[in-house]
């Protein structure tokens, strides 16, 4: 993974899903996906062969903000917040 690629998380607030559109990365590898909580606690985690669209189920988060984190092995990148209003 080079230090140019990004990723979007709509919608944002969210409810019942979140859609991250990786842009700009050719994935190779499996991704693994990390939702923490405001406390660092891990509360949702999955992992994706993807075409660089993701869509993940949020509905049984309660509301707060979260932070993910996105990882292909070797490189992590964690700077997106979203908030879950449920």
């Amino acid at each position: 993974m080079d230090n140019t690629w990004v990723f979007d998380i709509y919608p944002n607030p969210a409810n019942e899903y979140i859609t991250i559109a990786l842009n700009t990365y050719e994935i190779k590898e499996r991704l693994h996906i990390e939702i923490m909580n405001s406390t660092g606690k891990l509360v949702l985690e999955d992992f994706h062969h993807s075409n660089g669209i993701i869509n993940m189920n949020t509905e049984n988060l309660p509301s707060g903000m979260y932070v993910i984190r996105i990882s292909d092995g070797v490189e992590v990148i964690q700077n997106k917040v979203i908030e879950i209003i449920n």
